[in-house]
Formats: C-alpha cells, sequence, structure tokens
C-alpha cells in the first residue's frame, strides 16, 4: 500500500484491466492481488478488491 500511495502514477505499477472499467491490478505476491482505481482529481486510490487471484477476479 505504501508503495502505491508514495507513487507519482500508481497506474503504472500495476497491470491495467479494460474489462473492469479502468481498474489496475497489484501483485502483492504469487497468489494475492489489489484491483484498484486511481481518481487524481482528488488523489484516491479505491481499492476494489484484495485477496487470492480467485477472489481477486472470481476465476482462476
Amino acid at each position: 500500500m505504501t508503495e502505491l500511495v508514495k507513487s507519482e502514477n500508481p497506474i503504472k505499477l500495476g497491470d491495467y484491466k479494460s474489462e473492469s472499467k479502468s481498474a489496475c491490478a497489484y501483485n502483492l505476491d504469487k497468489s494475492n492481488r489489489i484491483i484498484y482505481t486511481v481518481d487524481f482529481s482528488n488523489n484516491v486510490i479505491e481499492l476494489r478488491r484484495v485477496g487470492t487471484h480467485k477472489q481477486a477476479y472470481g476465476k482462476d
């Protein structure tokens, strides 16, 4: 989380997921992800989902 918050552009730290309405996925480790969006105008990172790959994406 600290790395995302301190980044000038947190979108660059994750993988863009076009199917998730401009969300990005940040890999915490081999099996856990953070799905998030960034609102630059309000300086907000919104966490959409946090968990295993299956929990984050709803599939294996």
